[in-house]
Parts: C-alpha cells; sequence; structure tokens
C-alpha cells in the first residue's frame, strides 16, 4: 500500500466520528483479540476491550508523528487486551484455564465430577496419592482455585499447580487403561 495513501488515511481519523471509526477498525479488532482466545477471557470481553483501545489510539493518535494509524492502533489494542487478561488472571477467574491451556490436555477429572454431581464425590483411584486427591477435591469439589489451595495446604501455588496436573494426567492414564 502506498506511504501517501495511507497518510491521506490518518489525517481523515481526526475527522471520524468514535461509531465510524469502529466500523471502520471493527475487523483490526477482532482479528487481534482472536490472538488470544484461548486465555479464558470471553471473545466479547476481548472484543470490548480491545475497542477501547482503538478508541484510545484515536484520541492519542498524531499525524505528524510518522507512523500510520493502524500501527499505532494495534498497539492501544493489544495494551488494553492484555490489561484486561492480566486483571482477569490476578482475579484468578482463568488461571485455572491458563493452566490447563497450558497443559494442553482435556480435563477428565472435571468430566467425572460433572458426571457425579448428585453426590458431589470424586470417583478418583484407591492408588492415588491422599495430597493428590485432597488438590483434586479442594480444586473440583469445592471449587477453590490454586492461591487458596495453597494457602489452606501451606505449599506454594506452583507445587499444588504440579500436584494437580499429575493427578489429572495419572487419572486420565488410569481411565484410558480400564476403557481398554
Amino acid at each position: 500500500m502506498d506511504n501517501l495513501d495511507d497518510k491521506n488515511r490518518d489525517t481523515d481519523i481526526s475527522e471520524m466520528s468514535d461509531t465510524e471509526v469502529i466500523e471502520k477498525y471493527q475487523k483490526l479488532v477482532s482479528g487481534i483479540a482472536y490472538h488470544y482466545i484461548n486465555t479464558g477471557v470471553p471473545i466479547e470481553d476481548l472484543n470490548q476491550e480491545g475497542m477501547i483501545g482503538l478508541l484510545e489510539a484515536k484520541k492519542r493518535f498524531k499525524t505528524d508523528k510518522g507512523a500510520s494509524f493502524t500501527t499505532y492502533a494495534i498497539y492501544w489494542i493489544k495494551n488494553r487486551i492484555l490489561s484486561l487478561i492480566r486483571r482477569e488472571y490476578k482475579l484468578g477467574h482463568c488461571s485455572e484455564y491458563i493452566d490447563e491451556m497450558n497443559q494442553d490436555m482435556t480435563n477428565p477429572v472435571e468430566l467425572e465430577y460433572q458426571k457425579s454431581t448428585r453426590n458431589h464425590s470424586l470417583d478418583l483411584p484407591d492408588d492415588m496419592p491422599d495430597l493428590e486427591k485432597k488438590v483434586i477435591t479442594l480444586s473440583f469439589a469445592d471449587k477453590k482455585s490454586l492461591t487458596e489451595i495453597s494457602e489452606m495446604l501451606n505449599i506454594s501455588r506452583e507445587k499444588i499447580r504440579q500436584i494437580k496436573t499429575m493427578a489429572m494426567r495419572r487419572y486420565k492414564s488410569l481411565k484410558n487403561i480400564t476403557k481398554a
């Protein structure tokens, strides 16, 4: 794309209403938000924060600085989206989802718990270590966050995450063996 055309479009930004800017750059915001879909934050929230970033870019953009509006907007859109993800992570709303995403595995323990919600018990293997059973039970049956579990058991959050990961792997492998 010609640099002159880009600069001409950038001068139009200051003359455009917020609604026009949103309509024109909606696909850009959606595309950036889609890259963060696996963070545990709903896509609608990511898009909304991206739009706020877009409007922030419109408000702050100066044509005489040499950058195109699109380049400038991408910075502010990503800034707002990443701030949202950090806030959600700190609040613990998506931390367990992110842990599971990093492990790149399905969560068989939660599926088992959902199946057995009537009696609120998990069908955990007898040979599973007591600490793993306790972490899984607190995590899924009692809906405790990793931080809450670490405080209750006086173990670091990272160690609780590792124990939970091991327990889920053990559970999954045992379920696969019994199916075969």
